[in-house]
């Protein structure tokens, strides 16, 4: 994966974790904060409101979560269909179950995309060119990447309430001096393919 960055996306670089002693960390650090997300009520309200929990609702809005795309068994997906819809205190309590027992228990490394300055739009837009390269490389060679959201989201969020920067000190800590995480996820070899994720058409995300 080193020739996905060039100088195009100079301000943008690929970091990863492997070793058992970073896996290890770094899960406890995702559990700790899906807890803290899940405990504020105004953040977890607003990452519910990406869920989609009915087949108009998702030919409505073509985004966000969905059962299908959760890398849920076929009869647990099935399931979840069928039975009503859930609440978000128990959508927080699965996600919380899923991110301890299994997310952070079968990663096989966690990847970083981090860039000079996450408040530059240009080098967002690298970082993000650079996530699109890594999706790409990963998807033809039979790797899976599973976006985790959980630091850079806390991070962000304890700069807006002004709390102590506990998850955004952590991201600092893991990365080499001078750079900043812009997107984290967890990469390995997928036991199982999960249906697709919802789309918006071409029309409806391009500018004429």
């Amino acid at each position: 994966m080193g020739g996905l960055a060039d100088q195009a996306i100079a301000d943008a670089r690929l970091l990863w974790f492997t070793g058992t002693g970073q896996l290890r960390h770094i899960g406890e650090l995702f559990v700790q904060a899906t807890e803290a997300l899940i405990a504020d009520p105004d953040q977890s309200a607003s990452d519910f409101a990406w869920f989609r929990q009915s087949w108009d609702e998702i030919q409505r809005q073509r985004d966000g979560i969905t059962i299908d795309a959760a890398g849920l068994s076929d009869l647990v997906a099935a399931l979840g269909k069928l039975l009503p819809a859930q609440s978000r205190t128990a959508t927080d309590d699965a996600w919380l179950t899923a991110t301890r027992d299994r997310h952070t228990k079968t990663a096989a490394g966690y990847g970083v995309v981090a860039v000079r300055d996450s408040q530059s739009d240009v080098q967002r837009l690298q970082g993000g060119r650079l996530l699109e390269r890594t999706h790409l490389w990963a998807t033809g060679n039979g790797v899976a990447l599973h976006h985790m959201n959980q630091l850079t989201e806390r991070a962000d969020r304890e700069i807006q309430l002004g709390l102590a920067p506990r998850f955004g000190d952590a991201l600092r800590d893991l990365l080499p001096s001078g750079w900043q995480a812009l997107s984290t996820f967890r990469i390995g070899y997928p036991t199982h393919t999960p249906h697709e994720s919802p789309r918006r058409p071409v029309d409806a995300v391009t500018i004429t």
